[in-house]
């Protein structure tokens, strides 16, 4: 929700987890497409994946991201709202809208999985690492 779009100071701590249970899983994901990251070590210039390659692994990032995302909430408590639709969401009641297959999402809700997948190279960067195909 718009709750997670704060700055990381302004964020609750469950979401400050969530991103960093996200960051963890980077490795996983990455190898389960045919991908690694590596540290760039001083004097090495780095050779940066091909944005198009790694385009055609967002999709499937982005299922595991969802899919890693749903369990999570799951072991939490939460449970799958009426509907995916956001006015079913009800935080007080662990009642997400997002926890349904990703097939039953629509593009917009399936684009909250996408974006952070396709900032992992950047991600990666800024700790000086890349992304590559080994």
């Amino acid at each position: 929700g718009e709750e997670s779009l704060k700055d990381w100071g302004d964020l609750p701590d469950y979401l400050k987890e969530s991103s960093r249970q996200q960051a963890d899983d980077y490795a996983n994901k990455l190898r389960s497409v045919g991908l690694w990251f590596r540290r760039v070590r001083l004097g090495q210039t780095a050779t940066p994946m091909n944005p198009k390659d790694m385009e055609q692994k967002i999709e499937d990032l982005a299922i595991m991201e969802h899919d890693r995302f749903v369990a999570e909430r799951r072991r939490k408590g939460w449970a799958a709202a009426p509907s995916t639709a956001k006015t079913s969401r009800d935080n007080q009641r662990l009642l997400h809208n997002c926890l349904f297959p990703w097939a039953e999402l629509d593009e917009p809700t399936k684009d909250l999985d996408r974006a952070p997948m396709r900032s992992i190279p950047k991600f990666l960067a800024d700790i000086g690492c890349e992304v590559f195909r080994p």
